[in-house]
C-alpha cells in the first residue's frame, strides 16, 4: 500500500482513522478523505519495476515483488539505481492479493 506515502503529513488520528478503514476493508472514498482526489495527474496506471532491481531481488530471494517507491507518483527513475523504470502489463489493481508472484 502506499498508504504511509499519501498520509505523511496527516495528523496522527486521521492517519489511524485510514489506516483502521483499510484494515476493516472499508476504504470507499479513502481517496476522497485523504485529499489524493485532487492529485490524480500522476495517478499510477502500470505497476513499474527497475531492471536492476528485478536481477537483484531474484538473486538474493528466488523471487521478485513490487518496490513501493517505484510505484509513487512521479517517480520515473529508480531511486537507487537511477535507471529509468520499465512499464509493466499490470495494473496496480491487478496486482491485489491473494497474490502475484514471479519465480524463476
Amino acid at each position: 500500500t502506499l498508504l504511509p506515502y499519501y498520509t505523511a503529513f496527516h495528523a496522527p488520528p486521521t492517519r489511524r482513522r485510514a489506516w483502521g478503514a483499510l484494515k476493516r476493508g472499508s476504504s470507499t472514498n479513502l481517496h476522497l478523505r485523504l485529499g489524493m482526489a485532487a492529485f490524480r495527474s500522476g495517478h499510477v496506471t502500470q505497476l513499474r519495476f527497475c531492471p536492476t532491481c528485478l536481477e537483484a531481488m531474484r538473486t538474493q530471494f528466488g523471487e521478485c515483488y513490487w518496490r513501493r517507491d517505484q510505484q509513487l507518483p512521479g517517480v520515473l527513475v529508480c531511486p537507487q539505481h537511477g535507471t529509468p523504470l520499465k512499464y509493466s502489463a499490470l495494473a496496480p489493481s491487478d496486482a491485489q492479493p491473494p497474490c502475484v508472484c514471479s519465480r524463476r
